[in-house]
């Protein structure tokens, strides 16, 4: 009988001593870097208490002219998942991944995102010159100004910290459907996206074609109208994103406000 009590005891001050790291383990959250505001504020969205998120770009630095000092590659170093929106909008962030020392970060590997994978270059210059103003050989790299490209952004985001966090899938995802949702509303209402459905109003806004649809197909003698507004900020001239030229959305408040 006494062995048996022993080997409890034993168990039992096995499972207190491995408690306390289970814990830590459960509560580690993954460290995230992003080059941009705005790609942090996208992280925050999808990732909530599960990420620690940083920003390298202060809200009034011009995003392609921030300096790789040693103090943003110090900032990096032990980062799990270094995240840039890519179309050589941070030119500068190879040289503050690559001087941080953090093999996970670097280019080709898992640990770097590149958020805009999947969004179709817009506006491709034919003619590369300073006197149009910012440069950009890979197309217009201000995708997130189109709320719609901001949600592919988001997804590879979500993509990236399942990868990192697998056991945190289902919180990423709950999250990112939510974030969906309020911007699907926010764009199209309630109402209008039932009747048609989110596919088809995507299709139809990048197409441009969904101001026609809208007047073309009423409900009790009146033709649709969209909800949606866009933030005066978020109608930057160097954005030409699908939803920017439809009549169907104009300046008004933020999509992305709570």
């Amino acid at each position: 009988m006494k062995p048996k009590i022993s080997l409890v005891i034993l168990f039992a001050l096995a499972v207190l001593h491995l408690a306390p790291a289970v814990a830590i383990a459960q509560e580690r959250k993954v460290k995230v870097v992003c080059t941009l505001p705005t790609l942090k504020a996208l992280t925050e969205e999808v990732g909530g208490n599960r990420v620690d998120v940083i920003a390298l770009a202060k809200g009034d630095q011009d995003p392609h002219f921030v300096t790789p000092t040693p103090v943003l590659m110090q900032k990096t170093r032990q980062a799990d998942l270094f995240i840039e929106n890519g179309f050589s909008l941070e030119l500068w962030a190879d040289q503050v991944a690559n001087g941080s020392g953090n093999t996970k970060i670097f280019r080709g590997t898992p640990g770097r995102i590149v958020a805009g994978n999947g969004v179709a270059a817009m506006e491709i210059p034919a003619v590369l010159t300073r006197e149009m103003g910012d440069i950009h050989p890979q197309g217009n790299p201000h995708v997130w100004l189109d709320p719609l490209l901001a949600k592919v952004e988001a997804g590879n985001i979500a993509e990236a910290l399942k990868s990192a966090d697998p056991t945190g899938a289902s919180f990423y995802d709950s999250r990112k459907a939510d974030f969906f949702r309020r911007i699907d509303n926010a764009l199209f209402g309630p109402e209008l996206l039932k009747l048609v459905g989110i596919q088809k109003l995507t299709r139809l806004a990048w197409s441009k074609e969904l101001h026609p649809f809208l007047q073309s197909n009423k409900v009790d003698g009146q033709p649709f109208t969209a909800c949606g507004l866009i933030s005066p900020a978020s109608s930057a001239s160097s954005w030409s994103g699908p939803l920017r030229s439809d009549p169907a959305f104009r300046p008004g408040r933020s999509i992305f406000s709570r």
